[in-house]
């Protein structure tokens, strides 16, 4: 299959990122588990592209596909959803990267997946000269490997710590700023006649990728690191045993609901658009 995948990977252009299957632009073989992926593809030919993600949940990836698409008549682009979750999307592709498909052009990958992604040779490595200075440093480390660059930055997140201001405000509390200011507050705020069946705070705590992201976010915020500066894991200092414990406490003291399953990151849209969580 020949497509204009260069152009499409800039006009994209990110915690996630699109790249190019080794399949679709390169001879070599997959899965030989090598550290380096095919670094011959061809990126200049042009054709329809398919783009395998997970589920476009807001419509507005399929907004700039359409504005790609009216302007590239010839290079039109096919959305291929996959599942919402993350682990299930990762499934997907490997079933088809394994059976070596060319069913997918180009594929979002989650950084996790891209040391996996390029040692199997399911993606190909972008050109060396591919200019990456308006993306965050941190983006484009995410899917470089062997000092080889993989995908192209398309959508990257940050955390937030949202809260009731009318809650807080209602119970004459502060906004905090540290867990145990937050877990303070609540104790206040669960009081009050609007607190009637909210909890205190709900997260990203399910078995899956979110976990990890949840659990880095709380050894951060008290001091802490997951990994020191030569990679090595840093998780048995005091700081980072504070921030297991802030969460670990939460669930302990019901400031965490434990509902049937933890929450995931769409699943935490849910209650929070009514208000089952101060924060």
């Amino acid at each position: 299959m020949s497509v204009s995948r260069r152009i499409f990977l800039a006009g994209l252009g990110g915690l996630g990122s699109a790249a190019v299957l080794s399949a679709c632009g390169s001879k070599s073989e997959s899965g030989s588990g090598s550290s380096a992926a095919p670094s011959g593809a061809d990126f200049s030919g042009k054709g329809p592209i398919t783009y395998a993600t997970g589920k476009d949940t807001t419509g507005k990836l399929q907004e700039i596909l359409n504005g790609w698409n009216k302007d590239h008549p010839d290079e039109k682009v096919t959305l291929t959803e996959l599942p919402e979750s993350a682990d299930d999307q990762r499934a997907a592709m490997v079933r088809n990267f394994q059976v070596k498909s060319d069913a997918y052009s180009v594929v979002g990958m989650d950084p996790i997946w891209v040391a996996e992604f390029a040692s199997q040779q399911w993606v190909s490595a972008l050109p060396a000269d591919t200019d990456t200075s308006t993306y965050l440093k941190s983006s484009v480390d995410a899917v470089t490997y062997f000092k080889k660059l993989y995908g192209i930055p398309f959508i990257t997140n940050g955390q937030l710590l949202f809260y009731r201001k009318d809650l807080l405000e209602a119970a004459g509390a502060g906004v905090p700023t540290s867990w145990d200011e937050m877990w303070a507050a609540w104790d206040k705020v669960k009081s009050t006649p609007a607190a009637k069946g909210m909890s205190a705070y709900a997260g990203q705590l399910a078995k899956y990728e979110g976990l990890t992201v949840n659990f880095t976010s709380a050894v951060l915020s008290a001091g802490g690191t997951v990994f020191d500066e030569n990679g090595k894991p840093a998780t048995d200092g005091p700081e980072a045993k504070a921030g297991l414990e802030a969460l670990v406490n939460g669930f302990a003291k019901g400031y965490i609901p434990r509902r049937p399953s933890p929450t995931r990151r769409r699943s935490l849209v849910r209650p929070s658009r009514t208000a089952n969580s101060c924060s």
